[in-house]
């Protein structure tokens, strides 16, 4: 890989943000897990667990595993109402090389930063040709669901403007490993480049509009300065410039396993903090699904599904007809609903839940996931009671016991009938060979039904 990097002489000095002279002051900083600067619309949370991040990265029904993060508590989070903000994304997870609490605007000042004291990382020093420290990693496992993987982010920076094209050119990556569609192996293929320039990486000295001192506007020379976004005086955040939304992306297998790993550092010093924002899957699943008496005429009261890890589960009486029932629901503004090919609207279209009901939810830019209604008939759950599934989350092969009497069927995530085993006159059965994903059993006994998740990583 080709990594494109100026080196100019210079040296950083903490300067104020203002043409007016101020006396010397001394700025006690309090720190805390959660910090949000006043008269700020971007909300940020520092602190938050990994294990919350990757979900909110990846979205639901997206299997992983093996999360690890190395660097300080404040440097990683999630932030929420950035849409109406600069990076102009919902919410997502971030990483910074100094703390969260400074990313919040106005932009006071073109020196914020914290030395949050951690180490660099080897594989950035690299990329940059120089040491780095308050590094902040985190890596995990994932299985493909599509043909493509791909992420958004935005990447900000303190060392904008007056460190262009010098030492000073703080660092990240978002690299993968696993296996090339074409063949081989990716090893650590960075994918945070440049648009139709895949061998230079995203840098401040690859992506700027030239060096400007203190508070003024940079006016070039232009380098990829379509993709860069100056913030001079600007309100919702501290960074001095940040990159545009940009997408990184890569060709991969379908259900094969790949291992991420995002990571950011400061280059040269621990001065001045730069960050990564990573557009979260935040549309949501259901903020509300349910079947109401106006809609349903033969119903005596409202319904309310309970919603769980992209399941819907509801109990409706025995004596309802489940072949035509009206849903009402609600979702994030910007998300469209549809069962199939049919659209689908809230409190006017009819579906048959007889069997799990699996609803596909699309967003902007292609993003897509589903959710599967778990519908069954009835409150006599102590039917299932003795009915064991395990392992479960499983590694591609579970056992079903105590199903001796029962109908079980097995779906996919998507709702379609991959193993019907009828009744069952044994005491348990063995799945065998399944593809990571999720998947549903099915038990019906005496009128009844149930369904049950069953998670293979």
């Amino acid at each position: 890989m080709t990594v494109f990097i100026i080196f100019a002489e210079t040296s950083k000095i903490n300067v104020m943000k203002t043409t007016d002279f101020l006396p010397a002051v001394l700025v006690l900083f309090f720190l805390s897990f959660t910090t949000i600067k006043s008269n700020a619309q971007i909300q940020v949370t520092s602190g938050v667990d990994p294990v919350e991040m990757v979900e909110m990265i990846l979205g639901p029904g997206v299997v992983y595993d093996n999360v690890q993060y190395n660097g300080a508590d404040v440097a990683r989070g999630t932030f929420s109402n950035g849409n109406s903000t600069d990076p102009g994304f919902y919410s997502g997870a971030f990483l910074t090389s100094g703390a969260g609490f400074v990313i919040p605007g106005p932009n006071s000042e073109c020196s914020s930063g914290y030395n949050n004291g951690m180490g660099g990382d080897d594989m950035l020093s690299w990329m940059i040709g120089s040491n780095t420290y308050d590094a902040a990693v985190l890596q995990f496992d994932f299985a493909a669901q599509t043909d493509t993987f791909s992420i958004n982010y935005v990447f900000g920076s303190e060392e904008y403007n007056e460190y262009v094209n010098s030492t000073f050119n703080d660092v990240f990556a978002i690299v993968i490993t696993g296996p090339n569609p074409a063949g081989g192996v990716y090893v650590n293929e960075n994918i945070a480049t440049i648009p139709d320039n895949p061998e230079m990486p995203v840098l401040i000295n690859n992506i700027n509009n030239g060096w400007a001192s203190c508070g003024v506007v940079p006016t070039g020379p232009c380098t990829n300065c379509e993709y860069f976004k100056d913030n001079t005086s600007g309100v919702y955040l501290e960074y001095d410039g940040l990159t545009t939304p940009m997408t990184a992306w890569i060709p991969v297998i379908p259900n094969e396993f790949y291992h991420l790993k995002i990571a950011i550092a400061d280059a040269g010093d621990h001065l001045f903090d730069s960050g990564l924002f990573l557009e979260g899957a935040y549309y949501s699943d259901f903020q509300y699904f349910g079947f109401l008496m106006e809609n349903n005429p033969a119903l005596t009261e409202d319904i309310e599904g309970i919603i769980s890890d992209s399941t819907v589960s509801l109990n409706v009486p025995s004596w309802i007809d489940v072949t035509d029932l009206v849903a009402t629901f609600d979702v994030q503004e910007g998300i469209e609903v549809y069962v199939g090919d049919s659209l689908q609207q809230s409190g006017v279209t009819h579906n048959d839940f007889t069997e799990p009901l699996t609803y596909y939810l699309s967003a902007k830019e292609g993003k897509s996931w589903t959710v599967t209604v778990d519908f069954y008939t009835g409150i006599e759950s102590h039917i299932f009671s003795d009915v064991n599934i395990h392992p479960n989350p499983t590694s591609g092969k579970f056992k079903i016991s105590d199903i001796k009497g029962f109908k079980v069927k097995i779906l996919n995530s998507l709702g379609a009938v991959i193993q019907d085993y009828g009744k069952i006159n044994k005491k348990e059965i063995i799945v065998t060979d399944l593809i990571p994903g999720f998947y549903f059993v099915v038990l019906e006994k005496d009128g009844f039904t149930e369904t049950r998740k069953v998670i293979v990583r």
